[in-house]
């Protein structure tokens, strides 16, 4: 306990001297929004200047420290992930988005992993990593080029207050790609984890241990979404729901951390759980199985801005600079692959789908922008690799901010060519 608090009371200058960064980071972000900058790229911008490269008010390891705050926010959009899928809206065209969701996972996935892996033997920061190394970082990197931003696309068409079969198609693929992001996830982390041990061998055992994660998880999404449940029954102030919310965000990764230690010691395996993953299904459960879907999603609104605040700014600072100057133009280069990929994937779908060739041709601009889901997954990157894993994260989260920059106005020009801008107000 003595131990517990020492550490806190060594942790309180950094966490105080990163709240006042973090208000900087709301006056900056706010500040680009007037030049049509999504609020994320000031967040990120703001931690960047404060960060270890620049100007240094935060240094390494006052962000490794900070790695705390990554983990409640990752919980929290995660349950806001998961709270997104609401069943009943999509059923309509579940064959549309079914299809190009397909089509979309397919491709980019696919081509993303080969380009990652023939860009990361030109890279200097990685081509001296072995063929081993180099498929799991292609694999994780295919799985983060997936991913879409479910805010931003919420945002934009309550912005145009859009209506229509193309809004609500990309917005049943981009809530449900999200789920499909973290499943790929889960699967291919445990991949490029044992794939760069020594001793590994593709068989019963590795394929026992990859179930094993994910029935873990299951259950445990089962049993936060029971406690979750709970919370919302229970009559409580609401600030201090927040905090139980966050604490058990929390508690999910050190359950996950605890269980991974403990299988190892104890029995000589490497045992997990993928936080994500549980967060995610206890939010999906949450709101489509329980009374307290509206109660759920106003607690996740409303504690959703400062929590993105903080993980954004924080995401900044992380970021190294060396490996960025010398990665940009693959950043850059990966932007293209995805923008191809977006296109032919969903082009396919929609097609296989049987949609209009006008909704075929334009419904890859709905799926450009990426955010939340992308940068957290490229955070716990870093998190669980620590040779390569930052270096990665840093690649990731530049190609992240560049789709996030130009796929709103892109995602708008979908909306007006389809004539669905308005229709909300015409109902």
């Amino acid at each position: 306990m003595r131990e517990l608090l020492m550490g806190l009371l060594d942790l309180a200058p950094d966490v105080l001297v990163f709240a006042f960064i973090v208000l900087a980071a709301e006056q900056i972000g706010q500040f680009g929004s007037r030049w049509r900058l999504p609020l994320i790229t000031g967040y990120l911008a703001a931690g960047f200047l404060a960060g270890p490269d620049v100007l240094r008010i935060l240094d390494r390891t006052a962000v490794e420290d900070l790695g705390f705050v990554n983990q409640i926010a990752l919980a929290i959009i995660a349950l806001a992930a998961g709270n997104e899928l609401v069943l009943k809206e999509f059923r309509s065209q579940f064959r549309s988005i079914g299809w190009v969701t397909c089509g979309l996972v397919v491709m980019t996935f696919g081509l993303g992993a080969v380009t990652m892996y023939v860009l990361s033997g030109w890279l200097p920061v990685m081509k001296d990593l072995g063929s081993s190394t180099r498929i799991a970082i292609s694999l994780l990197a295919a799985v983060i080029l997936v991913a879409r931003s479910p805010s931003s696309a919420i945002a934009i068409i309550n912005e145009l207050r859009a209506k229509g079969p193309l809004t609500n198609t990309i917005m049943g693929v981009t809530v449900i790609m999200d789920a499909v992001v973290i499943s790929l996830f889960a699967i291919n982390s445990e991949i490029a984890r044992s794939i760069t041990t020594a001793d590994f061998q593709f068989g019963f055992g590795f394929l026992g241990l990859l179930l094993l994660k994910f029935a873990l998880s299951i259950a445990g999404g089962f049993a936060l979404g029971k406690l979750l449940s709970a919370y919302m029954r229970w009559n409580l102030p609401q600030n201090l729901k927040f905090v139980l919310l966050l604490a058990t965000g929390f508690g999910v990764f050190q359950l996950a951390e605890w269980l991974h230690h403990f299988s190892v010691d104890k029995w000589g395996m490497e045992i997990h759980a993928e936080p994500l993953l549980i967060c995610m299904i206890a939010g999906l459960l949450v709101t489509n199985y329980s009374p307290h879907h509206a109660q759920f999603s106003g607690l996740l609104e409303k504690i959703g801005m400062p929590v993105y605040l903080t993980f954004f700014t924080l995401t900044g600072a992380s970021i190294d600079l060396a490996v960025l100057k010398q990665t940009y133009l693959v950043a850059a280069g990966l932007c293209l692959v995805r923008l191809m990929t977006v296109f032919s994937g969903s082009y396919l779908g929609a097609t296989v789908a049987g949609d209009p060739p006008k909704f075929r041709r334009i419904i890859w601009l709905g799926f450009v922008t990426q955010a939340g889901i992308g940068i957290g997954l490229a955070r716990e990157v870093a998190s669980q690799f620590d040779d390569w894993g930052n270096k990665l994260a840093t690649i990731l989260i530049a190609v992240i901010v560049i789709n996030q920059i130009i796929g709103p106005p892109m995602f708008k020009w979908a909306v007006g060519l389809a004539g669905e801008i308005g229709q909300k107000d015409a109902e």
